[in-house]
C-alpha cells in the first residue's frame, strides 16, 4: 500500500511535510515488484481510502508512533477539488 501512496498520491511539492520526527518509515523509492493497486486500497483504512478517493494526498513518509503501535501519514484534501 505504501507504493501505492507514492506512485499514486504524493502531495504537491508546497504542500508536502518535511520530515521532523525522530523515527519515520519513508515510503519505497523504487519496486522490489509491481504491487497490485486493488489489493493495496482493500487493505488501506477506509478513512484515508475515502480521502484518496476524493482527490486527496499524503505525505512520502510514515510518523513512526511507539506508544501507539503505530503509523500515522500525512493526508491532506483541498476542499475545492473534491467531486460533486
Amino acid at each position: 500500500a505504501f507504493t501505492i501512496l507514492r506512485q499514486r498520491h504524493l502531495a504537491p511539492r508546497r504542500w508536502l511535510p518535511r520530515v521532523k520526527a525522530p523515527q519515520v518509515f519513508r515510503f519505497a523509492r523504487l519496486l522490489r515488484r509491481t504491487p497490485d493497486a486493488k489489493l493495496a486500497q482493500l487493505r488501506m483504512p477506509p478513512l484515508l481510502r475515502t480521502y484518496l478517493l476524493m482527490g486527496g494526498w499524503v505525505s512520502d513518509h510514515a510518523v513512526v508512533d511507539s506508544h501507539m503501535n503505530t503509523l500515522h501519514v500525512f493526508t491532506g484534501l483541498e476542499i475545492a477539488a473534491i467531486p460533486e
